[in-house]
C-alpha cells in the first residue's frame, strides 16, 4: 500500500495517559483514539501525505483537526474477514536527522505490511516530536508516558495495557528497542498476544544486570528476530535463548532510493574540486564508530594523495573533539563534518570510496546504502558487515582498530578508479538481495505462523 494510497484512509492517534501524546486520560480512562474526520486535507494535499501533520497536539488543534474522541473497543469493524492485528511497541521514535538504523527499518517493514492480512497498531512509551511519522503508516499510534521501569505508575500502564490487548483481540505483538524489551514481553502476554522481539545489535553495551532482566523477559517471547547471523549467536550467547527459536531477517531497502541524483553544487559548496576524491563515511558521532581512527587513516592517505577529502556525515557527542584530532593531525582543511542528514543518499552519491570502522555493527544500514548506491566499501570484521561485503569482491575487509590496513584500502581505491568501478558494480548487484520488500516477506510469514499459534495458545502460556 503506497503512501500516496493510505492518506486516503482515516489517521488515528492513541494517547494512553496524557493529553493527547501527553497522556491525560481519555473518557473512563480508557486508551482512546484520536480520529481525524475526512473532511480535510484531501488526496494530493500536505496535511493528507503527512498524515495530518500528527505532532504534540492540544485540545484546541484537536478540534481545529475536526477530530473526535471514542474509546477503542468501540471503533467500527471493517467489513470482511479482519486482519491479523499487531501490536508494536517502541521505546521511542526518532524521525529526521536523529533517526537511527531501527526506526528506517520499522517504517518500511510498516509500509510494506500487507493490509488485507494485517492491522498495524503501535505503542511508544514516550513521545517525540516525530510521532505523526509512524501516524501516517499505522492504523493508530499511542503513547503510554513511560518514563522510567522501576516506576510504580509503569506496571499500572503496563497492566492496563494487557487488558487492552485482551480486549482489542490483538493477536501479535512486535517489541523493538530496549525498554520496551524488558517490559512489554510480560503484559503482551498477560493479554493473549503471541510475542516477537526484534535485537538489532549485539547488545556490547548490555551490563550483566541487563542481560539478566533480557533472560527473564524472554520467558515471555515466543520468537526473536535478528538482522544478521552474527547478532542471532550474540543473543543466543547473551540471553541464552534457543537458536531454533531464532529467526535472521536481514535489513532491507527500496532499490528506488538508490537512483535519487546526487546533491547538486555539493562539491562547490564543500569547496571540493570536481575530480577530487572523496572518502566518505556515514555514522553517529560516537565512540565505537572509531571516527578517530578513521581520521589518523586518513592523515596518511593525504600524504600520497593531497587532492583527497574526507566527508563525515553524521552527528553525536564527540563532534568537538573529532574536529580538535583532525587539527592536531594537519588534516583539518580537508575534513568536512557535514553533521546529521535526514536523506543520505545524494551525498554517498559523492563518495569515491565508503567506509565504516566501527567496532561493534549488527547489520550497517550505512554499508547497504554504500553498495546500493554502488560505492565500493572498506568496513571492520565486525558483526553482520561479512555477510553483507564480499572481501576483494565488493569492498574490503579490515580488523578494528587498524589503522594501516584502513589506510591501506583506502588508498588502494583512490590510486584505481577501475579497482572502484568495478567493486562499486559488484557492491550494486550484491544489495539486490537485501530488498524491503523481501524483509517485509519474511516478517509475515513468521506473523501467520505465530497468529495460528494464538489460536490455541492460552495467555500467559510459555512461550513455544
Amino acid at each position: 500500500m503506497t503512501l500516496g494510497a493510505r492518506s486516503l484512509a482515516r489517521r488515528e492517534c492513541v494517547t494512553a495517559a496524557g493529553r493527547h501524546f501527553r497522556g491525560s486520560p481519555g473518557p473512563g480512562g480508557k486508551l482512546c483514539a484520536i480520529t481525524a474526520g475526512d473532511d480535510r486535507g484531501g488526496p494530493g494535499s500536505s496535511e493528507s501525505r503527512s498524515g495530518g501533520r500528527m505532532r504534540v497536539l492540544g485540545q484546541k488543534s484537536i478540534r481545529d483537526r475536526h477530530c473526535t474522541v471514542a474509546p477503542l473497543d468501540q471503533r467500527p469493524m471493517s467489513r470482511g474477514a479482519a486482519p491479523t492485528k499487531i501490536l508494536y511497541l517502541l521505546d521511542a521514535f526518532w524521525g529526521g536527522e536523529r533517526a537511527g538504523g531501527t526506526e528506517g527499518q520499522f517504517l518500511q517493514l510498516l509500509e510494506q505490511l500487507d493490509r488485507n492480512r494485517f492491522e498495524p497498531h503501535v505503542a511508544l512509551f514516550r513521545a517525540t516530536p516525530f510521532v505523526h511519522e509512524v501516524g501516517a503508516v499505522a492504523a493508530t499510534v499511542s503513547v503510554l508516558n513511560i518514563t522510567h521501569l522501576r516506576h510504580p505508575a509503569t506496571a499500572v500502564t503496563l497492566l492496563r495495557l494487557a487488558s487492552h490487548i485482551r480486549k482489542a483481540r490483538f493477536r501479535l505483538a512486535h517489541v523493538f528497542l530496549a525498554d520496551a524489551s524488558l517490559a512489554a514481553p510480560l503484559f503482551c502476554r498477560l493479554g493473549g498476544a503471541q510475542v516477537i522481539a526484534s535485537r538489532r545489535d549485539l547488545g556490547f553495551l548490555h551490563t550483566p544486570a541487563h542481560q539478566m532482566a533480557l533472560r527473564v523477559s524472554n520467558r515471555f517471547v515466543n520468537r526473536i528476530i535478528t538482522n544478521s547471523q552474527a547478532v542471532k549467536q550474540a543473543v543466543h550467547g547473551r540471553e541464552r535463548y534457543p537458536l531454533d527459536r531464532i529467526e535472521v531477517v536481514y535489513n532491507g531497502h527500496d532499490p528506488r532510493r538508490f537512483d535519487t541524483a546526487p546533491q547538486r553544487d555539493f562539491r562547490e559548496r564543500l569547496n571540493i574540486g570536481q575530480t577530487d576524491p572523496i572518502v566518505g563515511m556515514v555514522a553517529n558521532l560516537n565512540s565505537w564508530k572509531r571516527h578517530d581512527d578513521l581520521l589518523r587513516a586518513f592523515a596518511i592517505v593525504q600524504r600520497r594523495h593531497p587532492r583527497a577529502h574526507l566527508v563525515l556525515i553524521g552527528s553525536g557527542p564527540l563532534h568537538a573533539s573529532l574536529k580538535d584530532t583532525a587539527c592536531a593531525l594537519g588534516v583539518e582543511p580537508a575534513v568536512r563534518f557535514l553533521g546529521g542528514v535526514a536523506d543520505v543518499i545524494p551525498l554517498v552519491r559523492h563518495f569515491t570510496v565508503a567506509v565504516l570502522c566501527s567496532d561493534s555493527e549488527g547489520f550497517s544500514n550505512a554499508v547497504l546504502e554504500y553498495m546500493g548506491c554502488g560505492k565500493p566499501t572498506v568496513c571492520t570484521r565486525v558483526g553482520g558487515n561479512p555477510e553483507i561485503v564480499i572481501d576483494g569482491e565488493t569492498g574490503f575487509l579490515i580488523d578494528p582498530r587498524d589503522i594501516g590496513s584502513l589506510a591501506d584500502r583506502i588508498g588502494r581505491l583512490v590510486e584505481s578508479p577501475s579497482l572502484c568501478e568495478s567493486m562499486g558494480r559488484r557492491a550494486k548487484e550484491n544489495t539486490r538481495r537485501f530488498s524491503s520488500r523481501r524483509m517485509a516477506d519474511l516478517h509475515m510469514e513468521l506473523y501467520d505462523r505465530l497468529a495460528d499459534l494464538a489460536n490455541v495458545a492460552p495467555a500467559g502460556a510459555a512461550a513455544c
